[in-house]
């Protein structure tokens, strides 16, 4: 018998068998069969009619299962025993177990971690927890990191301070009538207050008011007369928060040849009541005088009292004193508020 020959456009293929051969092929190979055994009857497949071999239990054609062979036997077997069962205190598996909540008594699967009712834990296994996260950091950004912390740390410190010193600084507020003198400059961060006028009840031209605030250039005298106080109004350029005043007093033999301030009272546009503040004898810087306004914008001092002039020299060069009063300078410090 020869093969099957496929032709084809790249060439002839052999050696590859169609359905056509391979039915050529088992007919010859029926017909061998029946040659050898011509008395062995043939079975015929109740569903397809094909003639096959006695000892085929299922048809070569269709597949269709073949009758039981008369040439067959069959033998009845019994069982030798019971089959092998599982024991009874074998463990069920896991997803049929229950667990019951140790709160609520309640009945959960196994594979819970918390109770379905209260939400307790089931067990003592530790919780999954996550990772800590991975910072990368050089050493030089943790020293800038430690850096800046300090820094920080002073900033709210002396923040700290400084509210606390402005506290204090609010509280010396001169009570309306009393009198207090300060024995140092202020503590506090203030500046000397720009003085635009002066008005003064008295004064000369060689000596007037503005030479109050000439930075020491010249100084003020104002005729007595018969006058019981003496006034001099200070314009400032711009609202401040005063927080003391500052005479300063002639020196040499003119000290004592012209009156010099015993006692003065201090106003302000913003504040109603005067404060009454005296001062000692003496050449020269007096005391500061602690007074606090907030937002001033005009100071009116009054003299209410003096220390006599007296004469200076000896013999017919005895000259008596003057019947003026002598102030060399006068200093407001503060903090602008505008």
């Amino acid at each position: 018998m020869l093969p099957a020959v496929h032709a084809s456009a790249g060439g002839i293929w052999a050696n590859k068998p169609d359905d056509f051969t391979n039915s050529i092929m088992i007919t010859q190979r029926k017909t061998e069969h029946m040659a050898q055994y011509p008395l062995m009857p043939y079975q015929t497949c109740p569903n397809c009619s094909t003639q096959v071999d006695p000892e085929e239990e299922f048809c070569t054609s269709c597949g269709e299962w073949m009758s039981i062979p008369a040439s067959s036997t069959t033998a009845e077997f019994t069982l030798a025993g019971e089959p092998d069962m599982p024991p009874a205190n074998q463990p069920q598996s896991q997803q049929s177990r229950t667990v019951h909540c140790p709160l609520c008594g309640s009945a959960n699967p196994a594979t819970n971690r918390h109770c379905e009712e209260c939400g307790a834990r089931l067990g003592n296994a530790p919780l999954p927890v996550a990772p800590q996260p991975m910072i990368n950091t050089t050493a030089a950004m943790r020293s800038a990191m430690i850096a800046i912390g300090v820094l920080v740390a002073v900033l709210v410190v002396a923040l700290i301070v400084r509210s606390f010193g402005d506290g204090e600084t609010a509280t010396s507020t001169i009570p309306p009538g009393g009198t207090t003198i300060a024995t140092t400059a202020p503590v506090v961060e203030t500046v000397k207050a720009v003085i635009d006028g002066a008005v003064c009840s008295s004064e000369y031209g060689t000596h007037p008011c503005v030479a109050l605030f000439d930075g020491g250039a010249n100084d003020w005298n104002g005729n007595i007369g018969d006058r019981t106080e003496m006034t001099i109004t200070l314009q400032f350029d711009q609202p401040y928060d005063i927080s003391a005043v500052g005479f300063v007093n002639l020196t040499g033999d003119r000290f004592f040849s012209n009156a010099r301030p015993q006692a003065v009272q201090i106003a302000t546009n913003d504040a109603s009541t005067p404060v009454t503040f005296p001062f000692d004898d003496q050449e020269g810087a007096l005391p500061f005088a602690t007074y606090v306004t907030r937002s001033s914008t005009e100071m009116t001092i009054t003299i209410t009292a003096w220390y006599s002039s007296q004469a200076s020299g000896e013999g017919e060069a005895t000259q008596a004193g003057f019947n003026d009063i002598s102030i060399e300078e006068i200093e407001v410090w503060g903090t602008p508020s505008g």
